[in-house]
């Protein structure tokens, strides 16, 4: 990839990152103060925004280890902190479809330690 098309890249995956942290962090505040019966309305759905982010970070994943420069990669924290945050964002969004409270309590609880969010 042409140098410049690599910090182009990660530019863009700022962007997309700050992003997702916003999607991440508006699901919480929803189930934190919903009723699960309004959150079950929710469209998206939790586990559908969880799989669309899911998505994008196996695409960040593989444009980090197949194409980005090595002065351009993007830290394995940083794709770290999305994969985590989409797999509590699954598992909300699963307790959620699945009514299950005691999930949903303990996902928001680990969330809520969470120093980005």
């Amino acid at each position: 990839m042409e140098k410049t098309t690599s910090k182009s890249a990660k530019l863009q995956f700022k962007g997309y990152y700050s992003q997702i942290f916003g999607a991440i962090v508006s699901c919480f505040r929803k189930a934190k103060l919903m009723p699960l019966e309004d959150l079950q309305c929710e469209n998206p759905t939790f586990t559908q925004i969880a799989q669309d982010l899911k998505k994008f970070y196996r695409t960040m994943e593989i444009l980090n280890t197949s194409f980005l420069e090595e002065d351009d990669k993007i830290s394995q924290n940083e794709l770290g902190c999305i994969k985590k945050y989409t797999e509590l964002l699954e598992r909300l969004g699963s307790a959620i479809d699945n009514e299950d409270i005691e999930e949903m309590t303990e996902v928001v609880a680990i969330l809520a330690e969470e120093p980005y969010i």
